[in-house]
C-alpha cells in the first residue's frame, strides 16, 4: 500500500496539534491527563510506520484512515474482526466458542446483520465455533486474504495473529488505533 505523503502529513499535523492542546490543558488547567503518553507514542508510531487507524463508520464500513481504503467484508467476518476489536487481550480460537463469547459475538452479527432473524444469527453463530467444520477457519482465511489484497505488505498490523500455534489471536494495537462506533462500543 502507498502511503500518501499529503495524508501523512496532515494526520502528523493533526496529532501534534492535539498534543498541543493536551498540553496546554494540562499545564493551564492544571489537570493530568492520563493519556497523554498514549497520544505522542500513537503521533511518533505515525511517523515510522506509515499506518493509519483502522476505523468501523456508522454504516458499520471498515476504513483505514491513511489512505480512506474500505476493508470489504460480509457480515459475519465483519462481526469476528469486531470481536477482535473489542478484545485487546487477544482471544483464543476455543475461547471464541465460550458461552459469553458466543454471546458477544451473536450481539455484534445482530447488528451487523440486521435483516437476520435471532434464529439464523444463532445458529451461524454455533456453526461457526463447531470446529469440526473449520467454519471459523474458513472465516478468518476470508479476512486475510481481504486485507492482504486491500493493505499489501501493511496488511499484517491490522489482522488478528499469534506467534505460535494455540495461542491467542490478537490485534496490533500497540501500533495501530481502532477505532468502534458507539453502537458497537456499548454491547455488553
Amino acid at each position: 500500500v502507498h502511503v500518501d505523503k499529503h495524508a501523512k502529513k496532515v494526520n502528523i499535523e493533526l496529532g501534534n496539534e492535539i498534543l498541543r492542546m493536551i498540553e496546554r490543558a494540562e499545564r493551564e488547567e492544571n489537570v493530568e491527563i492520563v493519556f497523554l503518553d498514549d497520544v505522542r507514542r500513537i503521533i511518533n508510531r505515525l511517523k515510522r510506520k506509515g499506518l493509519g487507524a483502522l476505523r468501523i463508520d456508522k454504516n458499520f464500513r471498515i476504513i483505514v484512515d491513511y489512505n480512506d481504503k474500505e476493508i470489504k467484508l460480509s457480515p459475519l467476518c465483519k462481526a469476528i474482526y469486531v470481536l477482535y476489536m473489542r478484545h485487546p487481550e487477544g482471544l483464543g480460537r476455543k475461547q471464541i466458542a465460550e458461552k459469553n463469547i458466543m454471546d458477544e459475538l451473536c450481539q455484534i452479527y445482530a447488528v451487523l446483520a440486521p435483516h437476520k432473524t435471532s434464529v439464523q444469527i444463532r445458529t451461524t453463530i454455533e456453526n461457526l465455533v463447531d470446529f469440526s467444520k473449520k467454519n471459523l477457519d474458513k472465516q478468518m482465511t476470508l479476512i486475510n486474504r481481504t486485507m492482504r489484497t486491500t493493505l499489501g505488505d501493511k496488511a499484517e498490523h491490522y489482522l488478528p495473529r499469534s506467534n505460535k500455534r494455540n495461542e491467542k489471536r490478537m490485534l496490533d494495537f500497540e501500533n495501530v488505533a481502532f477505532c468502534l462506533p458507539q453502537s458497537l462500543n456499548d454491547l455488553e
